[in-house]
């Protein structure tokens, strides 16, 4: 007598997440140029695209940015979400790419301050 293994596949579809809704006037302190280190030579664009905020290495490849609470947004497509995070005055100085195992931090350009 033998064992009998049947074979089983687990498939996962990606749903983005449902936004929350936001006011795209919210979008205009997060917008600008983002780099992980100040000689990287592609920065991390966030930007508005009709009413939606969009992020990306340019504007042809960016991703919608599905609005959740509290400056964090899911990046349509993906299983990645962007924290913009904000100084001790409000100001946004950086995004957070959290992915599955790890964070990237892209620190935003003083130039594209807004």
């Amino acid at each position: 007598m033998g064992w009998k293994i049947a074979a089983s596949q687990v498939t996962v579809e990606l749903r983005d997440l449902d936004p929350v809704p936001v006011d795209p006037k919210a979008f205009a302190p997060l917008l600008g140029e983002y780099k992980l280190d100040p000689a990287a030579a592609h920065p991390y664009k966030a930007f508005i695209r009709g009413e939606d905020l969009y992020g990306g290495r340019d504007e042809k490849s960016a991703t919608h940015l599905v609005p959740l609470p509290a400056r964090v947004y899911f990046q349509a497509g993906s299983i990645h979400t962007m924290i913009f995070v904000a100084d001790a005055k409000g100001a946004i100085t950086e995004v957070r790419e959290i992915h599955k195992y790890n964070e990237l931090a892209y620190k935003r350009m003083a130039s594209a301050k807004h």
